[in-house]
Formats: C-alpha cells, sequence, structure tokens
C-alpha cells in the first residue's frame, strides 16, 4: 500500500518493508523486494499488491505446492496446512499432521427413508433396518407415516428401535382415518436415547425399527393396501468429534481418561452412557401416565403379545402384572 510520499509491502517471509520520504513523489526504493508480485490496484493515493507466499521456505511458491499436491491445504486459505500448524495458526493436538478444523467440519447431515414397507396390520409386524448409522450430534427427527386402517381411537401403530420402546402413534388427531389417506407423525427422539441404542463397541450398530398395531388395526381393510414408513435425520458425528465442542475426542480423552470409561474411543456422554428411556407407561407419548394410556393397555387386556409397549414386565402376555405396574407409574414422566 502507498500514499503520496509513503509505500509499504509485505515480503514473502512475513516481514513487512517501507520506503518514502517528504517530497512529491516516493523514493528511496529497497532492492530486497523479491516476494512482492502481482499488482493488482492502485489510484492516486494508494496501491495494493499481492504477495506470494514460500511459507517453508523451500524455493517453491506455497501457490505451486498447493496446485501441485505436494502440500496440503484442507482449509482453502492457500497456506500449506503444515505451515499454520507449525506457526500454531491451525491446531493438531493428535499430530496426524490433520489440521483439527478439517476433521472436526466432516460432521454432515444424515437422512434415510424406509420407503413404503407393504401390509401393516395386527399380526403383520413390519421392520426397518437403517444399516450402520453413525451417531448422533443432535436429536434426530423421526417422522412416521402410514396408510391403513386406522381410524378408529382404539387402531394405534407402536415404534421401537433396536427392542426399545419410542412411542406409540396414531392414537388420535383429525387426520385419523380408515383407508382415505397418508397419516404422519413426527417425533423428536432424545439423542443420548438414540445414541445408546445404536452405539457398539467400535462404532454403531444398525438401527432396527419395528412397527406393531394394535389388535383392532386389520392390515387387509383397505382395498389399495396398507403400509407404513419412516424417515430419519439428524447431524452425523463422523469427525471424531462427537460433541461437537471444537476438541476432537482423541485429545479430550488423553487429557482426560474419564470421560472414556470403557476404553472403547468414543466419549461415554456421547453414548448417552446409564441413560435410559423414561415413562415407559406412556403408551400414547402425551408426556404421562394416564386414563389414554389405561384404555390402550385395556383393549388389548389378555393378548399375547411379545414385545408390545403395553407389556410392561416383558412376560410375553397383557395381563394384570403389567396393569399394576402402569397404575403404579401414574403421573407425569
Amino acid at each position: 500500500a502507498c500514499g503520496t510520499v509513503h509505500t509499504y509491502a509485505l515480503k514473502n517471509d512475513g516481514t513487512l518493508v517501507g520506503w518514502g520520504g517528504n517530497g512529491s513523489s516516493a523514493t528511496n526504493t529497497p532492492s530486497n523486494l523479491s516476494g512482492v508480485t502481482h499488482q493488482v490496484a492502485c489510484g492516486d493515493y494508494l496501491t495494493y499488491a499481492l504477495f506470494e507466499g514460500d511459507c517453508d521456505a523451500d524455493g517453491t511458491l506455497d501457490s505451486t505446492a498447493i496446485t501441485s499436491g505436494s502440500v496440503s491445504d484442507l482449509n482453502g486459505n492457500l497456506v500449506p496446512d503444515s505451515c499454520e500448524i507449525a506457526r500454531g495458526w491451525e491446531e493438531d493436538c493428535n499430530q496426524n499432521d490433520i489440521i483439527d478444523s478439517f476433521e472436526q467440519s466432516l460432521n454432515q447431515p444424515a437422512a434415510a427413508d424406509s420407503g413404503a414397507l407393504p401390509r401393516i396390520g395386527f399380526g403383520h409386524a413390519q421392520q426397518w433396518v437403517y444399516a450402520s448409522p453413525s451417531l448422533s450430534l443432535n436429536d434426530p427427527v423421526l417422522t412416521i407415516g402410514a396408510y391403513g386402517d386406522f381410524g378408529a381411537p382404539g387402531e394405534t401403530l407402536t415404534v421401537s428401535l433396536n427392542g426399545r420402546f419410542v412411542g406409540t402413534f396414531l392414537a388420535d388427531g383429525a387426520d385419523k382415518n380408515d383407508c382415505r389417506g397418508s397419516i404422519a407423525r413426527v417425533v423428536t427422539l432424545p439423542r443420548a436415547f438414540y445414541n445408546e441404542c445404536v452405539a457398539a463397541p467400535g462404532g454403531a450398530s444398525d438401527a432396527i425399527f419395528d412397527f406393531t398395531t394394535s389388535v383392532a388395526v386389520n392390515a387387509d381393510q383397505c382395498p389399495l393396501g396398507s403400509w407404513v414408513r419412516a424417515e430419519i435425520s439428524y447431524t452425523a458425528a463422523v469427525a471424531g468429534d462427537c460433541n461437537a465442542n471444537s476438541l476432537l475426542d482423541v485429545c479430550e480423552i488423553a487429557l482426560d481418561p474419564s470421560l472414556d470409561a470403557n476404553t472403547d474411543g468414543v466419549i461415554d456422554a456421547c453414548q448417552g452412557m446409564g441413560v435410559v428411556f423414561l415413562c415407559p407407561g406412556d403408551l400414547d407419548g402425551g408426556g404421562s401416565v394416564d386414563t389414554g394410556d389405561l384404555s390402550l393397555l385395556l383393549m388389548s387386556f389378555g393378548a399375547a403379545m411379545p414385545g408390545d409397549p403395553a407389556d410392561l414386565d416383558a412376560s410375553g402376555q397383557i395381563d394384570t402384572a403389567d396393569l399394576s405396574l402402569m397404575l403404579l407409574s401414574f403421573g407425569d414422566c
């Protein structure tokens, strides 16, 4: 940059050089301006120059080395990553020569869709296997859709994830119908619950969603058939920063090994260690155990329904033991 009587230039070794005088034009121009190239703009009182750097002083301009692929520039700022790490401009806490900010930026949206799973009704359960999902950085959003015999109050759809109760849906709503159109419900899954369901040593297992209905739902009620569908979306933790706090997990664990008590390389908080899903008696997902849930249980009373959320004691039969457990849990979750 320059004014009427002075000029400054930044050299490729990071130093600033200036010259000029009190006369009507700049004087005493130094000869050591190598590295100041490509004048791009000037005016009556100001000039700009763009300099080409060689931060590792190997005789090759940084832009040339980056273009040829001999050095990496993962953040795209035209400065070799090795120089930024050496100068402390970027962190590399796990010393793998990859700047941490790039590893953290690998977290990407995840989304999956089961598609329509045909024929849903009592005695005709459906299952969707979401293979090898990533752990989640936020609360996943699960959308449940169905078409079929869901018009009456007692005609409901129950969803579980890897054997754990997610909720009972389609119990109410102005859009409940028999064979007239699809019905949809949206539920937000607690991140800890989802991660605990799919977490496995060293990574994630499949997410297996099971769909069952109440006794009153007839899979063959509708001339056009029946189906259930699920979609899930969230931000996937794929970069080794599962808690999204801008610190790589491996570095956090190295500083505080208690963060990974089971020593599987994943911070325990991301797996929801020890977190249990609350309110197993809340069959209609209303946030409390109340008369609505009691009515749903009584509608299936006496039935052999292994895996149904109304089977609170997991005996395979919905009976007085389940009724007693529900009454003990009456109230807000």
